[in-house]
């Protein structure tokens, strides 16, 4: 399901971006595309899967909201409710487990939530 959700986003982006006919955005989708296709093959842990689509979600949403901004004020404040929300994200899941804060799985989930924003919003226009 994870997989077809994906494929189906990315399908729907490239047609609209084809139509479009910039090779930015066909290249932004491109490198987001292979950064989710590799961290989602490498990893097997299907809890992880749930977290990229999750934060991926977050960055798309986030991205919609911020077509009315136009600047980078807008990205700021995009990325730091980003980094937030995968801070909270690790926090909430180590006092649920007991286990430490692992701050590379901040900073994957923030990546995956920059994915997010750029594949739907094509940067920060």
């Amino acid at each position: 399901v994870v997989y077809g959700l994906f494929l189906a986003y990315f399908l729907i982006n490239l047609f609209r971006a084809w139509k479009s006919r910039t090779d930015t955005d066909i290249a932004s989708l491109f490198l987001v595309v292979g950064m989710v296709a590799f961290f989602l093959i490498s990893r097997p842990l299907f809890s992880f899967k749930l977290q990229v689509l999750e934060f991926f979600i977050l960055g798309s949403l986030l991205a919609l909201e911020n077509k009315r901004s136009k600047g980078l004020s807008g990205f700021a404040l995009a990325m730091i409710l980003m980094v937030g929300a995968a801070v909270l994200a690790e926090l909430s899941g180590n006092a649920a487990t007991g286990s430490a804060f692992y701050y590379l799985d901040v900073w994957m989930t923030t990546l995956f939530a920059l994915g997010g924003y750029i594949a739907t919003g094509h940067g920060f226009r």
